[in-house]
């Protein structure tokens, strides 16, 4: 598996380290991920190799084996890159958790401010009716998710508050 960006974790000893590039499972797991994702990308990635060694094999040789293997490599890949998206997503939380500081008192002030959810949209990403919600009191602010959280509180400090 190959990682997209660094990430920083806790090694079972509390040091600080950086998994990133080429990963195997074992390095994963070092890296805290949860051995549900690992086997569900193992699986995955298995199986896109097993359909791709079949491509010239006697049942995929007529035209409707030809549609159904590109439908069953189609179908596996969106596995294998769910399942990537999920290790990343981890990892990436697992930092925010660890290393990032997520000020509530700035999504507060951010929040109340006069600043439209346009405005915050357009910088953070986060979708205006989740930021509408925040800013109504629909949706409680210490229930957010870490990556919104931790996004707002990034953008606010941006601006000084």
């Amino acid at each position: 598996m190959i990682l997209n960006k660094e990430y920083y974790y806790l090694s079972p000893s509390g040091k600080k380290e950086l998994i990133s590039g080429k990963v195997s499972p074992s390095n994963l797991k070092r890296a805290n991920v949860p051995d549900k994702l690992i086997k569900d990308y193992s699986l995955a990635n298995d199986r896109v190799q097993t359909i791709s060694g079949l491509k010239n094999s006697p049942g995929y040789a007529t035209e409707n084996g030809k549609l159904k293997f590109e439908s069953d490599t189609v179908e596996a890949k969106k596995e294998l890159k769910a399942a990537h998206k999920s290790i990343e997503y981890f990892l990436e939380t697992q930092q925010m958790l660890n290393f990032g500081i997520i000020d509530f008192q700035k999504v507060l002030k951010l929040l109340n401010s006069d600043v439209s959810a346009y405005q915050i949209e357009k910088h953070t990403g986060i979708s205006r009716v989740a930021i509408g919600n925040l800013k109504n009191g629909t949706s409680e602010v210490s229930k957010m998710i870490v990556k919104n959280a931790y996004t707002l509180s990034e953008y606010a400090k941006s601006l000084g508050m």
